[in-house]
């Protein structure tokens, strides 16, 4: 009896240290692969991220990291695969979305990066996802559509940034009348906003009390 609890006892002191020296080995390997990202050297941190990942597949900010680290290597294929995988274990994560849709692009692939932020948007129906999607429109030529996705950020969820970034959008376009229009559903929602009022001013306006007023249900 005494034998076997001996037995016991060093099997599970083996188990143990076995495991610090795992978890031990995964942290070195993470911090090398941050420390080696930091320093530009992507191939030698894209190896330390897959090191990690064998043990740990579902660590979704070391998934990115990897994806990182492939962009900075030029394999955008391989950095499109990994943020997408990150973006599935956190699909609300924006740097991800970000990643993910450039990455794509980058690929060649922009029609579907623009499909790709296009479904985000109206399955979650949010403000920052339609203005996610207007900046990329506007980034790649497409003017019209960009300015609809900013409106149609403004529209779900009314506020004052939401119409400043609409006016900003329209004001880009030399809109003058329609980024007034934004700028005084800004003030209805911020009355003492500075910026949509330097902005009201910059435009030829005067951001008097009777300016502001609220946007159309």
């Amino acid at each position: 009896m005494k034998t076997t609890l001996v037995l016991l006892g060093t099997m599970t002191l083996l188990l143990s240290t076995g495991c610090v020296q795992r978890e031990r080995t995964l942290v070195g390997s993470r911090a090398a692969g941050d420390a080696a990202l930091r320093d530009g050297e992507y191939a030698l941190a894209a190896e330390a991220y897959e090191r990690y990942l064998e043990e740990r597949p579902a660590r979704r900010e070391v998934m990115y990291d990897l994806g990182r680290a492939y962009e900075g290597m030029g394999e955008m294929s391989a950095a499109r695969e990994a943020y997408t995988l990150a973006y599935e274990l956190d699909p609300f994560n924006p740097d991800y979305i970000d990643a993910m849709a450039r990455s794509t692009a980058a690929n060649g692939e922009v029609g579907a990066a623009f499909d790709i932020l296009e479904q985000i948007a109206r399955e979650t129906d949010r403000s920052d996802a339609y203005e996610r999607l207007g900046r990329f429109l506007l980034e790649f030529g497409f003017p019209d559509e960009g300015v609809l996705a900013y409106r149609t950020a403004a529209e779900i969820d009314p506020s004052a940034s939401g119409y400043l970034a609409l006016a900003e959008v329209l004001a880009g376009f030399e809109d003058r009348e329609g980024a007034l229009e934004a700028l005084s559903h800004a003030l209805w929602f911020d009355r003492d906003s500075a910026e949509a009022k330097a902005m009201v001013r910059e435009l030829g306006q005067v951001p008097g009390p009777t300016f502001a007023t609220p946007p159309t249900p």
